[in-house]
């Protein structure tokens, strides 16, 4: 939910961004292919996990910030390589 949370803030709060936000995105993206590697048979269950947790970090952004979650895609419009390999560069 985190990872899915920070990357629609990120895409869509770009001037937001900060390093916070690309701490937790890149700490997200550890945890998730630490835990996928110690159980290959999760990788069955990626894109639904996605899904789920877009649903999720829609919730977590309508507390978080003052985008309109209702204005968003309603389904998960990031690709899975968007999610774990897109780049978070953020310059202070």
């Amino acid at each position: 939910m985190a990872l899915s949370s920070g990357t629609i803030k990120w895409h869509y709060q770009p001037e937001a961004r900060s390093k916070s936000w690309r701490a937790t995105i890149q700490e997200q993206r550890q945890e998730i292919q630490r835990h996928l590697k110690e159980n290959p048979s999760l990788k069955f269950y990626l894109s639904e996990a996605i899904a789920i947790g877009y649903e999720k970090g829609l919730n977590l952004v309508d507390r978080e910030t003052p985008l309109d979650p209702k204005q968003l895609p309603q389904t998960c419009p990031f690709s899975e390589a968007e999610v774990f390999e897109e780049p978070v560069d953020w310059q202070a």
